[in-house]
């Protein structure tokens, strides 16, 4: 095998090794959750193990800690390790988790890419759900408006608000979507006057409305819950 300066081999030899024979590294200090089990245990359903966990030749693990939870999980006895061979197990095992740390998403590109996925009913298989990439779009199309230009009147959209006649579109105890958040309507004693401008507001910033909040009685049948004063 070629060797680079300071005889650290070039090139990944691998062997198969019993799980029952690999041991957690004892100063191991990166955790998996349940959740990331969960996604590590699909791909290898999915993907199979697509590249080895790293060793030492007494079977202690440098990294692929949580590879190893999710195979022990899937009911795997063996999987493809490599051995490592450099002179410092220790530093390797914290170098590698700090490398990825170090990492930076394009997430414009990882938003076209899991669009792509999706459309191709490949979300899962690439470890996210579709509150993940609704959640993921909805803070890149915040970002970028963000980023806009304001062109908002705020002066002059109170000024017209207040002098409308009629009733206003927003009633007491609508719920309304605001992007990400959520916004109540109570009733008040400003809520008359203001009523006209939180309508134009609500324009402006695009808002959809929602079903009202409905009580939780199957044997009642959904109702409209209220607030106020009683």
């Amino acid at each position: 095998m070629n060797q680079a300066p300071g005889s650290v081999s070039i090139g990944i030899r691998t062997e198969l090794r019993r799980l029952a024979d690999l041991q957690p590294h004892p100063r191991n200090f990166r955790r998996h959750p349940q959740h990331q089990l969960g996604i590590l245990r699909e791909s290898l359903r999915v993907h199979g193990q697509q590249k080895p966990v790293v060793i030492t030749p007494d079977g202690t693990i440098l990294a692929g800690h949580g590879m190893v939870e999710a195979a022990k999980l899937e009911g795997w006895t063996e999987i493809v390790c490599h051995v490592y061979d450099g002179p410092y197990p220790e530093a390797f095992l914290a170098m590698d988790n700090r490398a990825s740390d170090l990492a930076e998403d394009d997430e414009q590109a990882l938003a076209a890419l899991l669009r792509e996925l999706e459309a191709q009913d490949q979300l899962a298989a690439a470890g996210w759900g579709e509150d993940n990439l609704s959640e993921l779009l909805l803070r890149l199309d915040a970002e970028e408006k963000r980023g806009r230009e304001e062109t908002f009147d705020a002066d002059r959209a109170m000024a017209e608000a207040q002098g409308q006649q009629g009733p206003t579109r927003v009633q007491p105890g609508e719920l309304w979507q605001l992007g990400r958040h959520r916004l109540l309507s109570e009733c008040a004693h400003w809520a008359t006057h203001r009523g006209h401008f939180a309508r134009d507001l609500f324009y402006r910033f695009s808002c959809i409305r929602v079903r009202p909040l409905m009580q939780e009685n199957p044997s009642e049948g959904p109702r409209t819950l209220s607030w106020g004063a009683s």
